[in-house]
């Protein structure tokens, strides 16, 4: 029995050795949209992501923005506005077939991403050059699916009226 817990125990911990191996990546894309106004996003994988066939596109409750820098001292990406929860959980969704992009508002929007743009076609057209350059960063993805959360409904409903067959699909939940 001894010999038993001790071999379990040593399966383990080569798991854990490994797994410690493995680590999300995060960096903001950038893609210029309409009059000068930039486009933002957070684009996280694993270390292990070599070949990611999911794209998992995070459209944030309200105020529907990020405003993601890079920490000088450490390099992790940190965001001014890390509210809702489908944002502070991005990297639970990770795995080596599975990678995020964390949407943020328009760069001319500075308080609150607002209904009227959320819904508009315009929007759908500053965010599909940044999903494009997530899916050229990882040319191996298959599928785009969105997930939103609380007002963030707003971008998904307006997404899809535009988007034609860009989606596999899409989640919205109403946590917070």
């Amino acid at each position: 029995m001894l010999r038993f817990f001790l071999s379990f125990f040593l399966f383990l911990s080569a798991g854990l050795s490994h797994s410690d191996e493995i680590t999300p990546i995060e960096r903001i894309l950038t893609v210029n949209a309409i009059n000068g106004t930039k486009q933002a996003g957070v684009l996280s994988s694993l270390s292990n992501a070599q070949t990611p066939s999911i794209l998992v596109v995070i459209i944030p409750g309200h105020p529907t923005m990020l405003r993601a820098s890079t920490n000088s001292a450490n390099g992790k990406i940190e965001l001014q506005h890390p509210g809702s929860f489908v944002v502070r959980e991005r990297l639970r969704l990770l795995d080596a077939d599975i990678v995020t992009l964390a949407i943020d508002c328009r760069s001319d929007f500075y308080a609150v991403c607002s209904d009227d743009y959320q819904m508009s076609e315009q929007r759908y057209k500053d965010v599909l050059p940044l999903m494009d350059a997530a899916k050229n960063t990882f040319p191996s993805i298959k599928q785009v699916w969105l997930l939103s959360t609380s007002r963030g409904f707003l971008s998904s409903a307006g997404f899809t009226k535009y988007a034609g067959d860009y989606f596999t699909g899409i989640i919205h939940t109403a946590g917070t």
